[in-house]
């Protein structure tokens, strides 16, 4: 299928961007390169994209967000090592921490493509936190300390990170890698159920202890951390230099360290009872809360815990204290955590989203890994109230989705800007290949005679071409493509600014989220980029619920918790 199709706005785009350069070369400024080399990786033009990206470092050599993007680019036209010490590059500029993460995050994958696994290694464990590997004699019992397989483009080779055995796996294939992954798979829940430390035994105790630490019996004496998605004010846009009506699935991951700090430092989170959520419209949700959509975090409101203050507990201006931006004065910051009552927001340059919160598992469960807890804190926290429940029933119902089929998660709109597009065709083979891979392992009575991909995209062409993609022949025929339809899709940003844009029903493009956040989250196997917090949020979802029986196959980087 080769590289992704262009519409004619992003090629008119690019024309006029390469016509203002072409008056003056030389006197072209950074800005415009840097927008011109963006708009050229988002039509699939990823080597005259570098060359762009240069120029623009040539004008300005210390601006750390073109070295992040040249290296990116790079890694995608197959020269990795080139990547490599452009990251370096990257860290020696001394960058914010969130430019940090970026970096460690593509440059982690970059590592494993050119062999280095020693370092790759000990940078996942330093995103991830370290797994406490457990063993019974030479059997593993850890099942959950991997990072999901990546692919490298230019050589079709797929890779994972083995926390357990501290080692980097390599396979020709996603097929290779599933038929390898779903036999051990297999083996590991059996020793699992015939070990006294089950599976079933930690997830059940987690979920019973999340429920615990919500609901304290005296709501007025507890401890607790309330969370709004939306400005105070009534308005949404910037705070500061931040955004903080950015995307559904990082507003979630925003949410779920915000869960586990609460629950490291024995306090109850609950989610303002009237707040200004951008994902929903005040005509159809007049609360505009996280409680239009799902159950609440907690049976205790935000009325009976602010009845409950006393002026002692409130900071010099009669407000409840806020953890605020990662540059606050952090001693005084830590004394402030001693109070009963604090607010939070989420936004990512949050002080809840520093490493030590972004890593946190507790002691009994740091044999399970960090991926492994997330996906039990989100699987507390999104629990759908009866409203959305009965819709997402009903989708499922009308898309006739088989019990196995795989998840696909296509993630472009702003996301070109951050990173590779990636070619519709290789998530649509990868999920091929682990259908077949499955198909091979199950007893012929149980095996489906088509294979299924549901597939969830913002891009309205990504989704014809996939139709289109599913009624070829040569091999294809027996692939149903399914996909919900009257979507809100061609958006160009997944931030508040998408309503302001784009003229759309806020709740509608709330509802088509979680609707497929859902249906991805029932899926037997998921592809998608894990770059794009949705898909690990998706992917999250569906591990919780899979008991070990899940792959996960991302097109750009590994799973990681940032935020």
């Amino acid at each position: 299928m080769g590289p992704p199709a262009a519409d004619a706005a992003e090629l008119s785009v690019c024309d006029n961007l390469y016509a203002a350069y072409q008056q003056d070369p030389e006197r072209c400024g950074p800005e415009l390169l840097f927008h011109l080399a963006n708009n050229l990786k988002a039509i699939g033009e990823n080597e005259a994209a570098v060359n762009f990206y240069a120029l623009a470092i040539s004008k300005l050599p210390s601006g750390p967000v073109n070295w992040v993007l040249i290296s990116i680019a790079l890694d995608f036209i197959g020269k990795t090592r080139e990547s490599c010490r452009a990251f370096q590059t990257v860290l020696r500029l001394g960058p914010n921490a969130r430019i940090i993460s970026w970096v460690e995050i593509y440059m982690l994958s970059a590592l494993v493509k050119v062999g280095q696994s020693r370092r790759a290694i000990l940078r996942y464990e330093k995103l991830v936190g370290p797994v406490d590997t457990q063993t019974d004699g030479s059997r593993e019992l850890l099942v959950d300390a991997t990072s999901g397989w990546i692919t490298d483009h230019s050589s079709g080779r797929v890779f994972q990170i083995n926390l357990n055995r501290k080692a980097i796996e390599v396979e020709k294939s996603f097929f290779e890698a599933s038929l390898k992954t779903l036999r051990r798979m297999a083996a590991r829940r059996m020793l699992l159920l015939q070990s006294s430390g089950s599976s079933l035994q930690d997830e059940e105790w987690v979920q019973l202890q999340l429920t615990l630490s919500q609901n304290p019996k005296k709501c007025k004496q507890a401890r607790f951390l309330v969370i709004e998605l939306g400005r105070r004010d009534g308005r949404t846009g910037k705070i500061g230099s931040e955004i903080h009506g950015f995307g559904f699935g990082a507003q979630m991951h925003v949410m779920s360290v915000a869960l586990s700090y609460a629950f490291r430092t024995n306090r109850t989170l609950i989610a303002r009872s009237r707040d200004n959520w951008w994902y929903t419209d005040p005509a159809d949700c007049p609360s505009r809360s996280f409680q239009c959509y799902f159950e609440p975090l907690s049976k205790c409101t935000e009325e009976q815990v602010m009845r409950g203050m006393r002026s002692k507990e409130m900071d010099e201006q009669g407000e409840p204290f806020k953890l605020t931006q990662e540059n606050v004065d952090l001693a005084r910051l830590r004394r402030q955590e001693g109070r009963r009552v604090l607010f939070t927001d989420c936004r990512l340059d949050n002080y809840l989203n520093r490493k030590e919160n972004r890593v946190f598992v507790p002691e009994r469960l740091r044999h399970r890994g960090l991926m492994w807890w997330r996906s039990q804190i989100v699987k507390f926290m999104l629990r759908l109230n009866w409203k959305m429940q009965a819709l997402v029933n009903g989708e499922r119902q009308l898309l006739r989705l088989p019990p196995l089929f795989v998840g696909v998660h296509v993630r472009h709109g702003d996301k070109k800007t951050e990173s590779s597009v990636i070619p519709l065709d290789m998530y649509l083979e990868a999920a091929r290949d682990l259908s077949r891979a499955r198909a091979q392992l199950l007893p012929s009575r149980e095996q489906q005679q088509r294979y299924a991909i549901y597939l969830s995209t913002d891009d309205p062409a990504a989704l014809e071409a996939a139709r289109k993609w599913g009624r070829e022949e040569g091999g294809r025929s027996d692939v149903d493509v399914i996909s919900r339809q009257g979507e809100v899709r061609g958006v160009s940003t997944a931030t508040d600014k998408a309503v302001e844009m784009h003229s759309i029903n806020a709740t509608q493009l709330g509802v088509d989220a979680i609707v497929n956040l859902m249906i991805l989250s029932q899926c037997s196997d998921f592809v998608g980029t894990f770059s794009s917090n949705f898909g690990r949020l998706a992917f999250e979802l569906a591990a919780a619920d899979k008991n070990h029986s899940l792959i996960g196959a991302s097109m750009d980087v590994f799973w990681h918790a940032y935020p």
